[in-house]
């Protein structure tokens, strides 16, 4: 992967993980914009992976989603709302042949028995 490549990647994952914080805590993006003293232009240009966010506007940004700053580092999927996981497993659905969904919709319909997972 190129280097240019690699860095759009991360600025947009990182603008995913503020939007995920933000929407979190129930925050406008106006009213976390305002929190930081943004204009909600750049923020939503932060957030969908167009700009950078200054390193001076990080820790006010932390303290106002109220997470540690590497928090907005971790790329991970465990902290995702349902709605991005329903998604995201429509998404996996919709690329599979007929014998994986069959075995995907075995497991899922088996899962959804258990009332203690």
């Amino acid at each position: 992967m190129d280097k240019d490549k690699f860095a759009s990647q991360v600025i947009w994952k990182f603008g995913e993980r503020i939007k995920f914080y933000k929407n979190k805590l129930g925050l406008t993006q106006e009213q976390l914009a305002e929190r930081i003293n943004l204009q909600p232009s750049t923020l939503s240009y932060i957030e969908n992976g167009k700009n950078n966010i200054s390193y001076m506007k990080l820790a006010p940004l932390c303290e106002a989603l109220q997470i540690e700053p590497y928090k907005l580092f971790v790329f991970d999927y465990r902290e995702r709302d349902n709605s991005d996981r329903v998604k995201d497993i429509n998404n996996l659905l919709n690329s599979m042949d007929k014998n994986q969904l069959e075995l995907s919709y075995r497991i899922l319909y088996d899962l959804s028995s258990y009332s203690n997972i």
